[in-house]
């Protein structure tokens, strides 16, 4: 699952409006992380996962990853210092 991979690859305007339309937000930030905790099961990517997860359908926590992207250029807890 390389849902992370192509997500990156993807002009940030794209990436930021495939976070703000309510619904498809949700998915692929649950993609995204998904695709993060499967090639590195760290606890914050579980964490992340499990919190976009559950609160992912209130829009909070996509909305945030948007700001995260605007700011940072990645998502939060997207790239882990090992």
């Amino acid at each position: 699952m390389e849902v992370d991979v192509w997500f990156k690859k993807q002009h940030i305007a794209l990436q930021i409006a495939l976070l703000l339309i309510p619904v498809v937000g949700w998915i692929v930030d649950l993609l995204v992380r998904l695709s993060l905790l499967l090639k590195t099961s760290h606890v914050y990517h579980i964490g992340s996962f499990v919190v976009v997860l559950v609160f992912g359908w209130l829009w909070a926590p996509v909305a945030l990853d948007a700001v995260s992207l605007i700011l940072n250029k990645k998502i939060i807890f997207e790239e882990l210092k090992k």
